[in-house]
């Protein structure tokens, strides 16, 4: 999850420059200051977090679960081995 999430915060980086650049750009031809809000670029680890949060506790919990049942028929872990 960790991969993925930095994967996103790097493309969502490479868009805030790339717009970064055009709003230099325009400057730069126009002497027109455009204003831009950087925060307004979805996307990003938070997202990807975000979405992914609800899947990562689900996991928990069933690994949770399972672990009790496990202590309590007697299995001292899940090593199986």
């Amino acid at each position: 999850m960790n991969a993925v999430a930095e994967d996103a915060e790097r493309e969502r980086e490479r868009e805030v420059e790339k717009v970064k650049r055009k709003v230099k750009n325009e400057l730069e031809r126009t002497g027109r200051k455009v204003r831009f809000d950087y925060a307004s670029i979805g996307g990003g680890k938070e997202v990807v977090r975000g979405l992914l949060k609800p899947t990562v506790e689900a996991v928990e919990r069933a690994v949770g679960e399972y672990m009790k049942a496990l202590r309590e028929a007697g299995v001292e872990d899940g090593g199986g081995g």
